[in-house]
């Protein structure tokens, strides 16, 4: 058999990528004693030879490299680093391409100067992965979280982190921050709960883990250093790098990565401290603005979840909803709701099942008497109209004024111009009945680009008319985004903030992504109407309905 050492240094370094340290040191001392097999010949040694006899030694670390971290693979692939390199990257931590980035920029002596000369390389590398929309992603990584803090009594707390903990609309990375007062004994409690093959990377402070086909980075720190940490990795780069400046103009140290380790903060909160800032809130942390906002004593104390009293937009199985009016408003009862409104699809949307008038007539009769059967919250009939191609109603005026709350939606793939659209829905504007204009853009997550209205006739005629702009939670809209909404409300325009939830398990969820979205648009409570007690929500209903 041919001389193997170089093959079996190459595995070696796999090994290392993984974490694997005795699989390494067995792997480089066989290839130093010639690669020879015996009966005392370790199991990873005897499988190695055995690969390479009968795949090759191309093929045989082809195939070990399938089961490093997948940004590890694309910078070999791309030839930003051969597998030596890589090896040595991961022996310091460095196992995905934010933490080479982070490396670059903060530790450049742990990176080797073949990797800096081909650091312009990155950023294209990054865009070249598929990001994770925000509802995949807070779902899979909420999931970990809770497996995390179940499996091991030294966590004291883990959270997720990156751009989905700033409910981004996709994040490139999905990961997590574990504090944990034994990080090494902690590894080794989460490894021993899954199968070695979904170990990409183990060491003492960092897995990355392969789950339902998406890769997980777990951070793991020791308490005192959780805080820093949680602020670093939660990001944006713009703003921890705004931040970190003012802390380097105080001699201070953010840096988490120091061996001297950064001095002890009890939450991030004492992390602004340090710097003469007020707490900013995650979703605001986007190099919009905000510091220069949190120095003038002008930062928004933003929207949360306790805020909303109610829900103005959920489906039944009445059109495309799974489950009936009890069980829907069972679920706003469970959130300690004050009010909610079934709003199911009126007929146009032939897919969604939606109600001609005779059927709407009927689920009139169907919440009268669930009224009777949920005294404790307030059940608002309303319907989701389809604007129609002339600017009209799916339903006529009798109809609607029937109706507590009419909410009024584009569902066209975007056929028309985006100023044809946006005629149409100051046409539904102009109509008294329509109080709330939903999801606007109409963009399908991830699959679906908005449309391109003209914003300032589309927000001028909302504040003429009196009319409500939606911000939708639903993982599929995220509509209003962050940025229009924050553009909306800057020209005067009231907005809800709806979960547009077709399934009862859900509807705390999309509630809580819509209220994340709204604050990335700075959106404080005044600006939702459904922050406000039942009687100020109808009569700020009603206030449309008088205008002429």
């Amino acid at each position: 058999m041919p001389r193997s050492d170089a093959t079996l240094n190459l595995l070696a370094d796999v090994a290392t990528i993984r974490g694997r340290r005795s699989d390494a040191a067995h792997l480089r001392d066989s290839a130093g004693a010639g690669g020879t097999s015996g009966p005392e010949t370790p199991a990873v040694v005897r499988e190695a030879l055995a690969d390479i006899r009968d795949v090759g030694a191309k093929r045989a670390v082809t195939n070990a490299l399938r089961d490093v971290p997948g940004d590890i693979r694309l910078l070999i692939k791309e030839h930003v680093v051969d597998v030596p390199t890589a090896a040595r990257l991961a022996s310091t931590g460095i196992v995905t391409l934010a933490d080479l980035e982070t490396a670059i920029e903060h530790h450049p002596e742990l990176v080797p100067e073949s990797v800096l000369a081909s650091r312009h390389a990155l950023p294209g590398l990054r865009q070249s992965r598929t990001p994770f929309p925000l509802g995949r992603a807070w779902d899979t990584l909420e999931e970990v979280v809770a497996a995390v803090r179940e499996a091991d009594p030294d966590v004291t707390r883990a959270d997720i982190v990156g751009s989905t903990r700033r409910f981004a609309t996709f994040s490139a990375d999905l990961e997590i921050l574990v504090s944990s007062t034994d990080p090494e004994r902690t590894v080794g409690r989460l490894s021993a709960g899954i199968t070695p093959q979904q170990i990409r990377h183990a060491t003492p402070g960092r897995l990355v883990l392969s789950l339902d086909r998406s890769e997980i980075g777990v951070h793991i720190v020791t308490p005192d250093v959780f805080a820093v940490a949680l602020f670093h990795l939660t990001g944006s780069r713009k703003h921890v790098d705004a931040v970190r400046g003012r802390a380097a103009q105080r001699g201070i140290s953010l840096d988490w990565w120091s061996t001297n380790g950064p001095r002890t903060y009890q939450d991030e909160a004492d992390v602004y401290a340090a710097v003469d800032l007020p707490f900013i809130a995650p979703e605001l942390r986007e190099g919009d603005g905000e510091i220069e906002a949190a120095v003038a004593g002008t930062l928004p104390t933003v929207l949360t979840v306790a805020d909303m009293r109610g829900d103005l937009h959920m489906h039944t199985d009445w059109s495309d909803g799974r489950h009936s009016i009890d069980v829907m408003v069972d679920a706003a009862e469970a959130l300690g709701y004050e009010y909610v409104a079934v709003t199911d699809h009126s007929k146009t949307s032939a897919i969604a099942r939606g109600l001609d008038e005779d059927r709407l007539s009927e689920q009139r009769d169907a919440i009268r008497a669930a009224r009777e059967r949920h005294p404790r919250i307030t059940i608002l009939h309303g319907a989701e109209v389809d604007i129609l191609r002339d600017g009209s109603l799916d339903f006529p005026d009798a109809v609607l004024e029937s109706l507590d709350v009419v909410l009024a939606s584009l569902h066209d793939p975007g056929s028309d111009s985006g100023s044809r659209l946006t005629d149409r829905y100051i046409a539904a504007m102009r109509n008294p009945l329509v109080q709330i204009v939903t999801h606007p853009t109409n963009r399908m997550v991830p699959g679906r680009a908005g449309y391109v209205l003209d914003e300032q006739r589309f927000f001028d005629a909302a504040v003429e008319t009196g009319t409500i702009v939606e911000i939708d939670g639903a993982p599929g809209h995220l509509d209003m985004d962050g940025a229009m909404a924050r553009r909306a409300i800057a020209a005067g325009v009231d907005v809800s903030v709806d979960g547009d939830c077709h399934r009862a398990e859900r509807l705390g969820h999309q509630m809580m992504f819509g209220v994340g979205v709204a604050r990335r648009g700075w959106v404080t409570a005044p600006h939702v109407v459904n922050t406000r007690p039942l009687a100020a929500l109808r009569a700020r209903l009603a206030r449309k309905r008088t205008r002429s």
